[in-house]
C-alpha cells in the first residue's frame, strides 16, 4: 500500500515502530530522511532516488525492488534486509554497515561503499561495476557471478570472501582469483 512521504514523517515523529507499517511501491524520492529508524518495514518497490538516509536504519526491513539511485546512505545500517533487485547505483554508503543483507542482483554501479561492512552478505549476480569498495569488509561474502569490472577493492577485507564465476576484469587494488573460490 502506497503512503506519501509525509505520511511517513509522521509515523518517524510519533515515534511509531515500523515493523508491521505497509509502504511498498511509495515514492519518497528526494526528501531527507536523515537519522530515521526504518526497522523492519516493508519497503519494497520503493523510490528513494536522491533521498537524505544518511545514519537512517533499515536494520531487517525488505528493501527488494527499490531504487537509491543517488542517494546518501553513508553510516546507514541496511543489516539483514532483504534487498534483492533493488538499485543502488552512484550511491553513497560510505561507513554503511550492510552485514548479513541479502543483496542477490542488486545494482551497486558506480557506489561508494568506502569502509562499508559488507561481512556474511549475499552479493550474488549483484551488479558492482566500477563501484569504489576501498576499505571496505568483506568477510565472508558471497559475490558469486556478481560483476565486479572495474571494481576499486584497495585496502579490501575479503578474508574467506566468495568470488566464484564473478567478472574480476580491470579490478583495482587487489588481484582475485575466481577459480579458488
Amino acid at each position: 500500500m502506497a503512503v506519501t512521504a509525509d505520511e511517513l514523517r509522521e509515523a518517524l515523529a510519533r515515534g511509531e515502530g515500523l515493523e508491521n507499517f505497509e509502504a511498498a511501491g511509495s515514492n519518497f524520492a528526494g526528501h531527507d530522511f536523515k537519522g530515521a529508524n526504518f526497522a523492519g518495514a516493508d519497503l519494497s518497490r520503493c523510490d528513494f532516488s536522491e533521498c537524505e538516509l544518511n545514519g537512517a536504519s533499515f536494520q531487517g526491513c525488505d528493501i527488494s525492488e527499490s531504487v537509491f539511485q543517488d542517494a546518501n546512505l553513508n553510516d546507514a545500517d541496511l543489516s539483514h534486509v532483504n534487498a534483492q533487485t533493488a538499485d543502488f547505483t552512484n550511491a553513497t554508503l560510505e561507513g554503511a554497515a550492510l552485514t548479513g543483507g541479502n543483496f542477490g542482483t542488486a545494482t551497486f554501479n558506480q557506489a561508494s561503499l568506502i569502509d562499508a561492512d559488507l561481512s556474511e552478505c549475499n552479493f550474488i549476480a549483484a551488479e558492482l561495476t566500477e563501484a569504489l569498495l576501498n576499505g571496505a569488509t568483506m568477510s565472508g561474502a558471497d559475490f558469486t557471478n556478481a560483476n565486479l569490472m572495474a571494481a576499486d577493492l584497495t585496502d579490501a577485507e575479503v578474508d574467506d570472501a566468495i568470488f566464484g564465476g564473478a567478472n574480476v576484469e580491470e579490478v583495482v587494488g587487489m588481484e582475485i582469483d575466481t577459480e579458488d573460490y
